[in-house]
């Protein structure tokens, strides 16, 4: 009963008709609803309130799906502008992470889902959802010999740089168990002549 968010409205409430207002302006949202008109009371909305267990007293009232959340009124409202907030930001692509999606499809599944648009979109390409962009250099801009040189350069200069200090910090690394060591071996061999001379 609960597997798609819930409006609950009335006609005659201003504020439910300035909740359908903003909804109808987001179809990617208003799409979702299933919506609940109680005028006058259909037999549902009582069907609702005793499987929710649960009094709806004012509205709009949104009950999300698997009535994780009932909200009525101002909370409503909130709730709706954060899902349009979340509608109109860019996308971005997902990082890829080898150990999650090596595979054609990920090793992740929603084990109680039973709607398809739960799946990860990094894996598909859902129908009806705009391409992700992906921001490259103008094809047009050019990059002279020498600059690209210099910038190779640059690079194997960074490079050695950075395995030389690596190289350093394993160096010191070693050079200090060593030495921990060797102080290790001295004690030991200081604690047995002291017990040798006890004897």
């Amino acid at each position: 009963m609960f597997e798609q968010p819930i409006l609950i409205y009335s006609n005659y409430c201003p504020h439910s008709k300035k909740f359908l207002e903003i909804l109808a302006q987001h179809s990617n949202i208003n799409d979702a609803f299933a919506k609940l008109n109680i005028d006058p009371r259909p037999k549902i909305f009582y069907d609702i309130q005793n499987t929710l267990k649960y009094n709806i007293t004012e509205v709009p009232t949104i009950i999300l799906p698997n009535a994780e959340y009932i909200l009525s009124g101002e909370q409503a409202f909130k709730w709706l502008s954060f899902q349009v907030e979340q509608s109109q930001k860019p996308t971005e692509l997902d990082a890829f992470n080898p150990n999650e999606m090596g595979s054609f499809s990920d090793p992740y599944s929603s084990v109680d889902s039973k709607n398809m648009t739960d799946a990860k979109s990094q894996s598909f390409k859902f129908v009806g959802q705009p391409d992700e962009k992906i921001h490259t250099p103008p094809e047009d801009s050019s990059i002279s010999a020498e600059d690209m040189s210099k910038k190779q350069r640059e690079r194997e200069t960074f490079d050695n740089t950075q395995i030389s200090q690596q190289q350093r910090k394993f160096e010191n690394n070693l050079t200090m168990q060593v030495t921990s060591k060797e102080k290790d071996l001295d004690a030991r061999y200081q604690q047995l002549l002291a017990e040798r001379g006890n004897f």
